[in-house]
């Protein structure tokens, strides 16, 4: 270096180790490279042994998606056939509760189109029968009892011991 004034040459290194260049562009050095590795031809069982390892793999693949798709198509068809199912039960349970709406009905009106009862609790209505010309007076439970006039002397004809004048209700 000391000739060219403290300048290096493109042909010189100042190391002893490493890549120089003499001039345009740069080459990498042979030791750099990394060697390409070739797969053996002699092993052409275990070539056969893999593809065959995976075309299976890919067949079990494939077979697994065909599975996962019935699968999928049965959960479907079972969903249907209980949608199904349960549609039939409502709609039975529709019309029987139709049904009995429609016989609840009818015996309302059937019960709206009878006269109305007297009030059980009410008493002392009368009426006469116009055949026997009996006199009948209605109890306060709904039932009707004949009204006769007895006097004393015909209530003493049946009970001879009986006193008017006793007012103590013994007689």
């Amino acid at each position: 270096m000391g000739n060219t004034n403290n300048r290096q040459t493109p042909w010189e290194s100042s190391s002893l180790v490493g890549d120089f260049y003499f001039t345009g562009e740069g080459v990498v050095s042979a030791k750099n490279q990394t060697p390409q590795v070739t797969e053996p031809t002699g092993n052409s069982k275990v070539d056969e042994a893999e593809q065959q390892l995976s075309s299976e793999r890919q067949r079990v693949q494939e077979e697994k998606n065909q599975l996962e798709e019935e699968r999928r198509k049965l959960e479907q068809e079972k969903k249907r056939k209980e949608a199904e199912e349960q549609s039939q039960a409502l709609e039975q349970e529709k019309s029987r509760l139709k049904a009995e709406r429609e016989k609840l009905e009818a015996e309302r009106l059937a019960m709206a189109s009878r006269p109305k009862q007297e009030s059980v609790t009410t008493g002392g209505a009368s009426y006469t029968d116009t055949v026997t010309g009996m006199e009948f007076v209605k109890l306060p439970n709904g039932v009707y009892m004949g009204k006769y006039v007895v006097t004393n002397a015909q209530y003493r004809k049946f009970k001879p011991s009986h006193d008017s004048k006793d007012y103590k209700g013994n007689s």
